[in-house]
Protein backbone atom coordinates (compact mmCIF):
# COMPACT_ATOMS: atom_id res chain seq x y z
CA UNK A 1 0.00 0.00 0.00
CA UNK A 2 1.35 3.42 -0.92
CA UNK A 3 1.73 6.17 1.64
CA UNK A 4 -0.53 9.21 1.45
CA UNK A 5 1.14 12.56 1.00
CA UNK A 6 -0.46 15.96 0.63
CA UNK A 7 1.90 17.94 -1.59
CA UNK A 8 2.12 21.69 -1.03
CA UNK A 9 2.16 23.92 -4.09
CA UNK A 10 5.76 25.00 -3.55
CA UNK A 11 7.04 21.48 -4.26
CA UNK A 12 5.41 21.50 -7.71
CA UNK A 13 6.48 25.08 -8.42
CA UNK A 14 10.10 24.51 -7.41
CA UNK A 15 10.21 21.41 -9.59
CA UNK A 16 8.96 23.34 -12.61
CA UNK A 17 11.17 26.34 -11.94
CA UNK A 18 14.14 24.00 -11.85
CA UNK A 19 13.10 22.69 -15.24
CA UNK A 20 13.09 26.28 -16.51
CA UNK A 21 16.71 26.75 -15.42
CA UNK A 22 16.20 28.77 -12.24
CA UNK A 23 18.72 28.23 -9.46
CA UNK A 24 17.14 26.54 -6.45
CA UNK A 25 18.41 25.74 -2.99
CA UNK A 26 18.76 22.25 -1.51
CA UNK A 27 18.59 20.80 -4.99
CA UNK A 28 14.80 21.21 -4.91
CA UNK A 29 14.18 20.36 -8.55
CA UNK A 30 16.06 17.06 -8.20
CA UNK A 31 14.35 16.15 -4.93
CA UNK A 32 10.95 17.05 -6.40
CA UNK A 33 11.60 14.86 -9.43
CA UNK A 34 12.61 11.96 -7.18
CA UNK A 35 9.42 12.40 -5.15
CA UNK A 36 7.23 12.44 -8.26
CA UNK A 37 9.03 9.44 -9.75
CA UNK A 38 8.47 7.56 -6.50
CA UNK A 39 4.76 8.40 -6.69
CA UNK A 40 4.51 7.13 -10.26
CA UNK A 41 6.30 3.97 -9.09
CA UNK A 42 3.41 3.55 -6.62
CA UNK A 43 5.29 4.38 -3.42
CA UNK A 44 3.04 7.38 -2.71
CA UNK A 45 -0.44 8.58 -3.50
CA UNK A 46 -0.41 12.34 -4.03
CA UNK A 47 -3.19 14.35 -2.50
CA UNK A 48 -3.76 17.91 -3.63
CA UNK A 49 -6.57 20.40 -3.19
CA UNK A 50 -8.28 23.04 -5.27
CA UNK A 51 -5.94 25.50 -3.55
CA UNK A 52 -2.84 23.72 -4.87
CA UNK A 53 -4.22 23.88 -8.40
CA UNK A 54 -5.22 27.54 -8.01
CA UNK A 55 -1.82 28.56 -6.57
CA UNK A 56 0.03 26.46 -9.15
CA UNK A 57 -1.77 28.22 -11.99
CA UNK A 58 -1.34 31.69 -10.49
CA UNK A 59 2.35 31.32 -9.64
CA UNK A 60 3.52 29.54 -12.79
CA UNK A 61 1.17 31.37 -15.18
CA UNK A 62 0.53 28.00 -16.88
CA UNK A 63 -2.84 27.33 -18.44
CA UNK A 64 -5.33 24.96 -16.84
CA UNK A 65 -4.67 22.55 -19.72
CA UNK A 66 -0.91 22.59 -19.05
CA UNK A 67 -1.47 21.95 -15.37
CA UNK A 68 -3.86 19.11 -16.14
CA UNK A 69 -1.23 17.68 -18.47
CA UNK A 70 1.39 17.89 -15.72
CA UNK A 71 -0.81 15.86 -13.37
CA UNK A 72 -1.82 13.31 -16.04
CA UNK A 73 1.02 10.85 -15.35
CA UNK A 74 -0.14 10.59 -11.74
CA UNK A 75 -3.78 10.15 -12.76
CA UNK A 76 -2.84 7.39 -15.22
CA UNK A 77 -1.27 5.42 -12.37
CA UNK A 78 -4.19 6.23 -10.06
CA UNK A 79 -1.73 8.05 -7.78
CA UNK A 80 -3.46 11.43 -7.55
CA UNK A 81 -6.49 12.47 -5.54
CA UNK A 82 -7.91 15.98 -5.69
CA UNK A 83 -9.59 16.77 -2.39
CA UNK A 84 -12.84 18.67 -2.62
CA UNK A 85 -13.49 21.82 -0.59
CA UNK A 86 -15.97 21.67 2.25
CA UNK A 87 -16.92 23.76 5.26
CA UNK A 88 -14.96 21.58 7.68
CA UNK A 89 -11.69 22.51 5.94
CA UNK A 90 -12.30 26.25 6.32
CA UNK A 91 -13.35 25.79 9.93
CA UNK A 92 -10.28 23.70 10.77
CA UNK A 93 -7.99 26.13 8.93
CA UNK A 94 -9.41 29.00 10.98
CA UNK A 95 -8.63 27.02 14.14
CA UNK A 96 -5.03 26.51 12.96
CA UNK A 97 -4.73 30.23 12.22
CA UNK A 98 -5.86 31.15 15.70
CA UNK A 99 -3.93 28.47 17.54
CA UNK A 100 -0.63 28.60 15.62
CA UNK A 101 -0.76 32.02 13.88
CA UNK A 102 -0.45 30.21 10.56
CA UNK A 103 -1.27 32.14 7.36
CA UNK A 104 -4.73 31.10 6.14
CA UNK A 105 -3.61 29.50 2.85
CA UNK A 106 -1.06 27.37 4.70
CA UNK A 107 -3.67 26.52 7.32
CA UNK A 108 -5.94 25.29 4.48
CA UNK A 109 -3.15 22.98 3.29
CA UNK A 110 -2.65 21.72 6.85
CA UNK A 111 -6.38 21.08 7.28
CA UNK A 112 -6.48 19.05 4.07
CA UNK A 113 -3.44 17.01 5.13
CA UNK A 114 -5.02 16.33 8.51
CA UNK A 115 -8.37 15.34 7.01
CA UNK A 116 -6.68 12.96 4.54
CA UNK A 117 -4.43 11.57 7.30
CA UNK A 118 -1.53 12.35 4.98
CA UNK A 119 1.99 13.67 5.48
CA UNK A 120 2.21 17.28 4.33
CA UNK A 121 5.18 17.60 1.96
CA UNK A 122 6.57 21.11 1.60
CA UNK A 123 9.72 23.15 1.22
CA UNK A 124 8.17 25.80 3.49
CA UNK A 125 8.56 24.14 6.88
CA UNK A 126 8.33 27.33 8.94
CA UNK A 127 4.57 27.66 8.43
CA UNK A 128 3.83 24.05 9.36
CA UNK A 129 6.42 22.91 11.90
CA UNK A 130 4.41 24.05 14.92
CA UNK A 131 1.12 22.44 13.90
CA UNK A 132 1.06 19.42 16.19
CA UNK A 133 -1.90 17.80 14.44
CA UNK A 134 0.02 17.06 11.24
CA UNK A 135 3.36 15.70 10.12
CA UNK A 136 5.20 17.99 7.71
CA UNK A 137 8.35 16.89 5.88
CA UNK A 138 10.50 18.13 3.03
CA UNK A 139 10.54 15.92 -0.09
CA UNK A 140 14.08 14.75 0.68
CA UNK A 141 12.99 13.63 4.17
CA UNK A 142 10.53 10.98 2.98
Amino acid sequence: MSRLIYVDTNVFVSYLRGEYGNVLTINQEYEGKKLFDRAVACEFTLYISYLVIEEFERITKLSSASIASFFERFRQKNKLAVLEPDDSISKRATEFCRKYRTPFADAIHAAYAEKADAILVTWNMKDFENIAEITALRPNEL
